[in-house]
């Protein structure tokens, strides 16, 4: 058995892998840290979505509602919007 010969090859064979190693090494570390800041991102919307949500239950809860009898509703005015 020649230990040395099958040693000598196998040690060429993973030193020309290690460029490629390290690519892909520094490729998936800069989609982890690009995961990361759009989650960071994310995370940001959705709390300030919630805030906003919640500033726009209290004030709606601030006013009484409004008593309307059949027929007497206001209806939209959708020629206003539509003229935008």
């Amino acid at each position: 058995m020649n230990l040395a010969g099958n040693t000598a090859s196998g040690a060429k064979s993973s030193r020309t892998l290690v460029p490629l190693l390290v690519i892909l090494f520094l490729t998936s570390y800069g989609l982890l840290t690009t995961l990361v800041v759009e989650q960071g991102k994310t995370i940001d919307s959705q709390s300030s979505l919630m805030h906003l949500l919640l500033r726009a239950f209290v004030v709606e809860r601030q006013f009484p509602p409004e008593r309307v009898e059949e027929g007497t509703a206001k209806k939209p005015d959708f020629k206003r919007y539509s003229e935008q």
